[in-house]
């Protein structure tokens, strides 16, 4: 876990060269490699203040546009993620949610980086309403690597610095630039504790 006092400077770091659907894996620990999510995202798939009414209108917009960038009709997607979302809230606390589905419609994984202009009421385990969504589609083929991805989405997003930081960023450059950050900085972090136990 990254310490509070450790500031970063994405300013220093590569820029989001990635395309989405492309899922560049790293290898930060012995047993296995992680997905990381700044590769999934390009500055098309963030949108920061996104205005919505509730949980419903949210993902609603979410779905529209993880839709556009799959090729797919916005109903089924939003379909998709109303059924996830029936079976238990995807909100992990702390005002984020990630709503995620997996479909046979698509070959490789799918995501977006949203800031809502007010937070909506989630029904979040911690009662907090979210205002930060990490949403994905997922491949339902490649079931090997949907819960290690989503385990790590739900890991980076449980750093209060880097939410601060995607909250206050004024741009998706800015805000892929932190997550780019934070990813390198855990996964260092990581090979290093690994490599001392």
């Amino acid at each position: 876990m990254l310490p509070t006092s450790k500031r970063l400077d994405p300013r220093g770091m590569r820029g989001p060269v990635t395309q989405a659907g492309f899922l560049p894996l790293v290898a930060d620990r012995p047993e296995g490699l992680r997905t990381k999510v700044a590769g999934l995202l390009g500055e098309k798939d963030v949108a920061l203040s996104l205005p919505a009414r509730g949980k419903q209108s949210a993902l609603a917009r979410v779905a529209a546009r993880l839709a556009h960038r799959a090729g797919l009709d916005h109903g089924p997607v939003l379909a998709a993620l109303l059924r996830r979302e029936h079976l238990g809230s995807t909100a992990i606390g702390n005002g984020v949610a990630l709503p995620h589905a997996r479909l046979d419609e698509i070959s490789g994984p799918v995501a977006m980086l949203v800031t809502l202009q007010h937070p909506v009421a989630f029904d979040a385990p911690d009662g907090e309403p979210v205002d930060l969504l990490l949403a994905v589609l997922w491949p339902r083929s490649d079931r090997q690597r949907f819960l290690p991805a989503l385990s790590q989405f739900c890991r980076l997003l449980r750093h209060p610095e880097l939410r601060e930081r995607i909250r206050a960023s004024e741009s998706p450059a800015e805000v892929l630039a932190w997550m780019d950050a934070f990813e390198e900085e855990s996964a260092a972090a990581g090979f290093h504790a690994a490599g001392s136990a």
